[in-house]
């Protein structure tokens, strides 16, 4: 190795110039905030319309994401969070683009999830989106889940 670097130095050079772009690229993207789950993302904070009502709610992503999730089954995207004074799933984000961006994530993640299951497991599973997350109450409190418990559980 020593020897062809020797009689090549252009492969070193070249080399060098590749692993400094790399470094480059690494450093740009992570200054940019380039992760959805960046720890600043998380905490921003993000507004909720209930179309029904036309009340607004507002919660850091973080949360926002964590309802979003909590269902455990693919979303719909034209449904909402619950909206806890008429129980509609009518709560929104004001960016329709972030909307469809953060029930896109989910919806992957799950697949993602499922795909590592069993096929056994993976059978008994529905891909039918399942019901719309508890949504924030206007005063940033998150509704009471409703779904039933397992016995034991609290």
């Amino acid at each position: 190795m020593r020897d062809l670097l020797r009689k090549n130095p252009w492969i070193g050079w070249t080399l060098c110039g590749v692993l400094f772009l790399a470094c480059g690229f690494l450093w740009w993207d992570r200054s940019r905030g380039g992760s959805p789950f960046s720890p600043e993302r998380m905490q921003e904070m993000v507004s909720i319309k209930y179309t029904d009502t036309g009340e607004v709610a507002t919660m850091p992503r973080g949360r926002f994401e964590k309802l979003l999730r909590e269902g455990g089954t693919k979303l719909d995207p034209s449904k909402g969070l619950i909206n806890p004074k008429t129980g509609q799933p009518t709560g929104f984000l004001f960016n329709q683009k972030e909307w469809d961006e953060s029930i896109a994530r989910v919806n992957s993640a799950i697949d993602r999830a499922r795909a590592n299951l069993p096929e056994s497991v993976r059978k008994s599973l529905s891909d039918a989106p399942g019901p719309p997350p508890g949504g924030p109450r206007p005063d940033g409190e998150t509704a009471p889940d409703d779904s039933p418990k397992a016995p034991g559980s609290t």
